[in-house]
């Protein structure tokens, strides 16, 4: 390919990156991560070998446990992390950088031009207007359709222009006009940051809470009026007061940050994700969330005590301040993927989620935002929902939680849950109780990851999977069976008749048709009381909706992670559905009251009693005629529906199936190019084996050779030292011959002398 290139464009000079490691792939990193507008598009596979090789160099070998198999993008991540092993940090900076260079051979040049290119930071003005195509940024409510999702012209503030990073399994809420985000998961790593969007002129703010000490509220009981909120607050999305305290504790609390005696030390936000953020008064309420290993001291906790229980935290949005409480009682485990809802004013009760083992958790616990005290496990009347994690929780007039979906490791619930928390008892106080509804309606599908919003007397849910597909469809649960719930016994068994509605469904690949979205009620429905409840249920006159309310939805991942925030309009169509069953009794109690004043007339003349049914009988006739041509209509309507959707389920099953074929085919091209690669590392493994071996064969040929010329060279050795002894032995004789000869010789001159020898 290079060869190709080169003679294309023989005068083109490509420039290359020279930096060394680690800068050449904390480089190309960036390039990745700026998706700049003129790059190559990466297919599912470069991504997923990006995505497992950065978190290889940034956080090591893959240890952590299989995401559900409900998840089939994050199970192949994990899968692509796995299979790489112990590679080194080396190897894997320079493979990201090979399969950079493969993608986008001009990706350093293009990643000079874009940190080369001027950055202005104009005015929140000009940046709305620019943002919506030169026209002035209208409050978030103007942008939102019927049943129509519509993203928010949203512009970064600040100097250095920036906006929220795409992330899910995040925290968001509503406090005076301002949606609040917290933390998350992008790309697997948890984040800990704080950003705040205006609804009104849809400006993004980062912000740094400043850590201070808690009030003396919160490390002592105090009288139950001092942090009391002064109206229900048991919505997230419902317009909200300040607790009568609020302001003081939180604009107080910097001046008392070393001054409380019994004061704990705050913490920081530390990395995060699956955590819960429950609106009190201005104060946002941070329970738990699944941290890392490496992130226990910077959430706020010690060596191994970092992951037993549940962190408590506290941002007061009044004075950007964060501070721990200290809580007593049993407090629950740690986890993440529950959730939290705020009953009866200060009772914040949370249920389910997973530990660190990925575990599903069945148990409740309640958390006094007055005394800042855990009790639990409780154990509500009536049965329990399944434990079970990364469900939709929602309160409902201040006094039920409604519970709906969720999964555990490898199954998903498509129940509903109800818990009365001012249920009655056998000795007449009130109590926990779990109530079981009777369903009606189309029939939902299974999920989890999905959220949901209670704005009057319907539940809004969007988003979540299955092990099957994605969820793309706009659920309602009407919720006027319960607001009109009359008391109960303690031994008796409620019916609690609730409905599903199919408002509307988005694309697969859309923004909303994604796991961990956050979603709240930005405006509530006109003529609706700001607490959530229905007239019908708290006995008031309040005038059915004219407009429908607007709900909020930021973040989610399907497959891309997302950083959008999005509006939508309930339908005004729904005002029938929501007040039908309230007139209802009274529409039954009117020919009853009728029929009981009728009895005094009874006495009347038969004559005229006689003349008086034929009117009336005509008339309840052509009634009861054109309420079954009512009737008709409407289950005419609601079959036409129940197909409509039901095709548009059909075509969102063959898309979905289509985008999971080629998902697949794609990890399978992915794990076919792994094999190959692999194949080749084992050939070139095997015959560096087969060098080794006739290396190896050559030196034990040499050393045969050495020994056999050692063992000559000592036989040499050996027959010099026995030429040496007999050399030595020779010398001897030979001088004790010289010695012998020398003797003999000196005797016979003696004796000539002395007259002795022989004559001749």
């Amino acid at each position: 390919m290079g060869a190709e290139e080169a003679g294309k464009a023989p005068a083109q000079t490509l420039q290359i990156c020279q930096l060394p490691y680690p800068d050449r792939y904390q480089a190309a990193k960036k390039f990745i991560d700026a998706a700049l507008p003129n790059a190559k598009p990466l297919g599912h596979d470069s991504q997923l070998l990006l995505y497992a090789l950065g978190q290889q160099v940034e956080e090591g070998p893959c240890t952590g446990s299989k995401p559900w198999g409900w998840n089939v993008v994050e199970a192949a991540k994990h899968q692509a992390w796995k299979q790489l092993g112990g590679m080194a940090k080396m190897e894997a900076m320079r493979l990201y950088v090979r399969t950079v260079d493969e993608e986008q051979a001009d990706w350093y040049p293009l990643l000079l031009q874009y940190e080369a290119a001027p950055k202005p930071a104009p005015d929140a003005a000009g940046a709305a207007a620019g943002a919506n195509g030169g026209a002035p940024v209208q409050p978030a409510t103007s942008y939102a359709r019927e049943l129509q999702w519509s993203a928010l012209p949203a512009v970064a503030g600040g100097a250095d222009g920036r906006r929220p990073c795409p992330r899910y399994e995040h925290g968001a809420a509503l406090v005076g006009g301002s949606l609040y985000v917290i933390g998350g998961n992008y790309a697997g790593r948890y984040l800990s940051d704080l950003w705040r969007l205006d609804t009104h002129t849809l400006t993004w703010t980062q912000l740094t809470p400043v850590p201070v000490a808690p009030p003396a509220a919160a490390t002592a009981a105090s009288p139950r009026a001092s942090l009391s909120p002064r109206v229900s607050t048991s919505e997230p999305g419902g317009s909200q007061q300040q607790p009568a305290a609020a302001q003081d504790a939180g604009s107080s609390s910097a001046s008392q940050g070393g001054a409380g005696a019994a004061a704990t030390a705050a913490s920081p936000l530390g990395p995060c994700a699956g955590h819960s953020v429950t609106v009190w008064g201005t104060k946002l309420v941070i329970l738990g969330g699944h941290v890392k290993h490496f992130d226990a001291k910077q959430a706020g906790a010690k060596g191994a005590a970092a992951n037993a229980t549940m962190l408590v935290r506290v941002y007061e949005a009044s004075s950007n301040t964060l501070w721990t409480p200290a809580t007593s009682g049993p407090a629950p485990g740690a986890r993440g993927g529950h959730s939290a809802v705020l009953l009866c004013g200060t009772k914040l009760y949370v249920f389910g989620g997973e530990d660190a083992g990925r575990r599903a958790l069945g148990d409740l616990h309640c958390l006094d935002l007055e005394t800042w005290t855990w009790s639990g496990p409780l154990t509500p009347q009536g049965t329990a929902p399944a434990p079970r994690a990364a469900h939709a929780a929602a309160a409902y007039q201040g006094r039920y939680m409604l519970l709906f979906g969720g999964g555990s490791t490898a199954t998903c619930f498509g129940d509903v849950a109800i818990l009365d928390a001012r249920a009655p008892t056998a000795g007449g106080a009130t109590g926990l109780r779990w109530l079981a509804p009777t369903m009606q309606g189309p029939k939902v599908s299974a999920r989890a990851g999905h959220c949901g919003a209670v704005a009057g007397d319907a539940w809004y849910v969007v988003g979540g999977g299955n092990n099957v597909k994605g969820c793309t469809d706009l659920l309602a649960l009407d919720l006027r069976g319960l607001g009109s719930l009359p008391p109960y016994g303690a031994d008796d068994t409620p019916a609690i008749p609730l409905m599903w509605h199919s408002l509307s469904s988005t694309p697969p690949r859309d923004a909303l048709s994604s796991e961990g979205v956050s979603l709240l009620v930005l405006q509530h429905p006109q003529g609706e009381a700001s607490s959530g409840g229905s007239a019908a249920g708290n006995g008031g006159s309040v005038a059915p909706p004219t407009k429908g309310g607007v709900l909020l939805a930021f973040g989610g991942y399907n497959g891309k992670y997302n950083n959008m925030a999005s509006v939508l309009r309930t339908p005004v169509t729904m005002a029938p559905l929501l007040t039908d069953a309230a007139t209802a009794p009274a529409a039954t109690a009117k020919p009853a009251a009728t029929a009981a004043a009728a009895k005094p007339a009874a006495a009347a003349p038969a004559a005229a009693a006689k003349e008086a049914p034929k009117p009336n009988a005509q008339q309840a006739q052509a009634a009861a005629a054109a309420a079954a041509a009512a009737d008709k209509e409407k289950q005419i309507a609601e079959l036409k529906a129940a197909l409509e959707n039901a095709r548009k389920d059909a075509e969102a099953a063959v898309r979905e199936a289509a985008a999971a074929k080629d998902s697949s085919a794609q990890e399978l091209a992915l794990l076919r190019k792994q094999a190959a690669t692999a194949q080749a590392q084992l050939e070139t493994a095997q015959k560096g084996l087969e060098d080794a071996r006739a290396a190896l064969a050559k030196e034990s040929a040499r050393v045969l050779r050495l020994e056999a010329q050692l063992a000559e060279a000592q036989r040499g050795l050996a027959a010099a030292a026995e030429e040496r002894k007999e050399l030595e032995a020779l010398r001897r004789q030979a001088k004790e011959a010289a010695e012998a000869a020398a003797k003999k010789g000196s005797g016979g001159l003696w004796g000539y002398i002395a007259g002795s020898g022989n004559s001749s």
